[in-house]
């Protein structure tokens, strides 16, 4: 089967049958072999993050200068930034933020979000970050350091190269 955009259909030819085996779309074109016209992705991909900002105008400076771009902007009430694109291609996630009350705080046990780095320290010294400890070499393999967002969200910076995917003890 070929692969085609729908930009490329010709008269006469028509969407006859999806195939849920391979999440694809079949032409059957009138004298021709069928053709995949698109593969549906059904695959389970993170796309955003959103976290609480009781100062937007502090929160969206503190991002910006993580190096995270600004895509969607109706502050104060919501932002959202795309994270630079990955080395190894594919779209970028994406955080938002949503204005929260002033007095708003985070749960101790809120999810953990981390950013990974090629290279943890370089990056804190260059962001001017003040982490609440200094950076540290796990046992997993991984150098990570906390840092707060404006609004006391935690945010994990770490460093683990090769071993975030393939550790020693990856299972598979």
């Amino acid at each position: 089967m070929a692969y085609i955009s729908l930009d490329y259909l010709q008269q006469g030819e028509s969407i006859s049958t999806f195939n849920p085996a391979s999440n694809a779309l079949i032409l059957k074109p009138w004298e021709t072999r069928p053709i995949v016209v698109s593969k549906l992705m059904n695959t389970l991909r993170l796309n955003q993050v959103t976290l609480a900002a009781t100062d937007m105008a502090a929160s969206l400076s503190f991002y910006q200068n993580l190096g995270l771009i600004l895509i969607v902007d109706s502050a104060p009430r919501y932002v959202r930034f795309e994270f630079p694109a990955p080395p190894e291609g594919g779209a970028p996630a994406t955080l938002s933020l949503h204005d929260a009350p002033a007095d708003w705080t985070p749960q101790e046990h809120a999810p953990l979000i981390y950013f990974e780095l090629d290279d943890l320290d370089a990056f804190i010294t260059q962001k001017r970050l003040s982490p609440l400890t200094s950076p540290e070499d796990k046992s997993y393999l991984w150098r990570e350091a906390d840092v707060l967002d404006p609004a006391g969200n935690k945010i994990r910076l770490y460093q683990a190269g090769e071993n975030r995917r393939f550790p020693p003890w990856r299972v598979g």
